[in-house]
């Protein structure tokens, strides 16, 4: 699609008016950070930028969309309005909701980042930078030249447009000066102060700067290629698999290098360093000799893996954790988010949280300011067992030189989350960070995942299974669309004779973690009954599309009234948490039903009093009530979202 490129000292709203009433809707407005984004699609809501029945048509689409999270009404109230947001802090179900409506042309104004689905899940008219200038990690720097003709070049809707804008608005504070100098009156000239630029995040830009990007030809491309453990364990699984001799996959890993696009020397580094992971992998105990040739540890489970590059180091250091000690499963969440690199926003609101909260208790204490701040000037985010991890990696780090560069990093954000019983909303709300739901989300995925493919089997205990299962819950009342997938394809095609059907996942086969998730999901459950958040209940059970009364905010409200009413409220601790709260039976084949005790707040009484086979054996003071659901994989052994389809609450 042909485009068109302007230059803009026009201020920004004005900017977007003439693009969207010249019919050149939808503008997607790029920004290069989250905050920012969100900071203007608030800003646009002080304008109309749809008609009374485009709005009535949003409305419509967005029926039976939940946005039950904490950032999710938030965004509802943009898209109302006809203002879309589009970033990677956003969770994948709010996005699908943005490109689904995008697609339709019912969104006016889409402010975001530069994603890469904008221009193909987000089709767009028109382009607008609010800057050409952006932080890369390290400092901020101009657009390179190939950046800024990728994003410009999303500007026009292929079959559907015949051209396309782009238009770069001046820095803020150019727009504004413009004003004063054409400002006709001398005395009021002088009286008005001229704008400064920003002193942080800003590197300045012209319209030189623009038509360099416009005209230069993009920078040449060059090869990112690499080699790591993840890589070659696998193509050494599918050579053992295929040809019986684990390093043909090795071979197969030279052959990738000599055809990739790395300059020469770099070939040469590749393999060597090929050449130093097979060693690793050797003294691991992960690849052996078996007779005349090398194979991989044939207890080595079927979805192990080793894309972290601290992988082996992992697997070397749960052997130094004692199994028995009551902390295990939680230091083995310590020890794998050790290993996976840092959410930065994530650790940063920790930081800023702790050191509120020490703040407040040394000001409480009256200890003066200067002290104060002395007193937090090292404290960071949490670090469980930092000491043993730095210890532990040091060692290894001698005896194995190919860790050099990959450093260790100690934080407990799942951790915090598994130890405290928070869920997602919870995490969200305690970190005061509703628009970095998505960054939490795919943090907590990346944990979820390393667990379950980086602890070797014989690490694994029935806490840990609880403590992954508990995860897995927690994911599967926010988003589990790209889990669910990622599960799928770990299940692969193994033990299938026709290789051109798939074998689908079968999460029961593995009985002790499959009653682990469904004991997760009711202790969720139970958690946003007893923080009286009826909306969140109804993302943490399962929502037939063709139920005839799906359970509603106000379904539970209305079932758990007499309950409140006697007792306080749902309670949510360790009584609730224990086996003799929770039954699950298996009455058929891929069918089972499940029952979860309701503890009153008030009661002391230990949960040993609350059995579901005699409600009398409570006592006479207290009424038993329980949660009844069913589980059904009948149709689909490894469904979407929450597990359990709830039946009734109730005496």
């Amino acid at each position: 699609v042909p485009l068109t490129y302007r230059y803009s000292t026009k201020p920004e709203q004005e900017m977007l008016l003439e693009l969207t009433r010249t019919g050149r809707a939808p503008v997607y407005v790029v920004h290069f950070a989250q905050s920012d984004a969100t900071e203007k699609a608030s800003a646009l809501m002080s304008l109309d930028w749809c008609t009374k029945e485009e709005k009535r048509a949003i409305v419509e689409e967005l029926k039976g969309v939940r946005f039950t999270s904490t950032f999710g009404p938030m965004l509802r109230r943009y898209l109302s309005h006809g203002v879309g947001l589009h970033h990677a802090g956003l969770l994948p179900r709010y996005r699908r909701v943005v490109e689904r409506l995008a697609q339709k042309g019912l969104l006016k104004v889409i402010c975001g980042t530069d994603t890469l689905g904008v221009g193909i899940n987000v089709p767009i008219r028109s382009v607008l930078f609010t800057q050409l200038c952006k932080y890369d990690g390290e400092k901020v720097e101009i657009l390179a030249v190939r950046e800024f003709q990728q994003i410009a070049g999303r500007a026009g809707r292929a079959g559907y447009d015949t051209a396309g804008d782009v238009v770069v608005q001046a820095p803020a504070h150019v727009i504004a000066n413009l004003k004063v100098d054409q400002e006709p009156d001398p005395k009021k000239r002088r009286r008005m102060t001229k704008a400064q630029p920003p002193e942080r995040g800003y590197k300045h830009w012209d319209e030189s700067t623009y038509r360099r990007l416009v005209e230069s030809r993009p920078e040449a491309l060059t090869s990112r290629m690499s080699v790591d453990h993840g890589r070659l364990l696998m193509l050494m699984q599918h050579a053992e698999q295929t040809t019986g001799e684990a390093m043909d996959g090795y071979e197969a890993l030279q052959r990738l290098i000599d055809t990739s696009h790395a300059p020469s020397h770099e070939k040469g580094a590749l393999k060597k360093r090929a050449e130093t992971l097979v060693e690793g992998l050797r003294a691991a105990g992960i690849l052996g000799h078996d007779g005349h040739r090398l194979s991989l540890d044939p207890e080595l489970q079927r979805d192990f893996s080793l894309h972290h590059a601290l992988s082996l180091f992992l697997v070397h250091a749960l052997r130094s954790l004692d199994k028995e000690s009551p902390s295990y499963a939680l230091d083995v969440v310590s020890w794998v988010e050790a290993i996976l690199d840092d959410p930065g926003v994530l650790l940063r609101a920790q930081e800023k949280r702790d050191r509120g909260r020490r703040i407040n208790e040394l000001k409480a204490a009256g200890v003066p300011y200067e002290e104060r701040m002395a007193a937090i000037e090292d404290l960071t985010w949490p670090k469980p067992n930092a000491d043993a991890i730095y210890e532990v990696y040091n060692g290894y780090r001698k005896a194995h030189p190919w860790v050099e560069g990959s450093g260790i990093r100690p934080k407990g954000i799942a951790r915090e989350m598994i130890e405290n019983f928070l869920g997602f909303g919870d995490e969200i709300k305690e970190l005061n960070l509703p628009r970095a739901e998505g960054v939490l989300l795919r943090y907590l995925s990346e944990v979820y995942k390393a667990l379950l493919q980086n602890v070797p089997a014989e690490a694994r205990t029935p806490e840990l299974d609880e403590v992954l299962a508990t995860l897995r819950a927690t994911l599967a009342v926010v988003d589990t669309s790209l889990l669910t997938e990622w599960e799928n394809l770990v299940a692969g095609r193994e033990g299938v004779d026709d290789t051109s059907v798939e074998k689908p996942l079968d999460i029961s086969e593995d009985k002790r973690a499959f009653g682990a998730r469904v004991r997760a999901e009711l202790h969720g459950l139970v958690r946003a009954l007893a923080r009286g958040d009826d909306e969140e209940a109804t993302a943490c059970v399962r929502q037939e599309d063709d139920a005839e009364a799906p359970w509603s905010a106000e379904a539970f409200t209305a079932a758990l009234a007499p309950f409140r009413e006697a007792h306080g409220g749902v309670a949510f601790d360790h009584r609730a948490r224990l086996g003799t709260c929770t039954q699950i039976r298996q009455v058929a084949a891929h069918q089972w039903v499940a029952r979860q005790t309701l503890l009153p707040v008030a009661v002391d009484a230990g949960p040993e009093t609350w059995g579901f086979e005699d409600p009398d054996d409570a006592g006479e003071a207290v009424e038993s009530w329980m949660i009844e659901g069913e589980i059904d994989l009948r149709a689909n052994t490894n469904p979407d979202g929450p597990l359990v389809r709830l039946r009734r609450i109730g005496p």
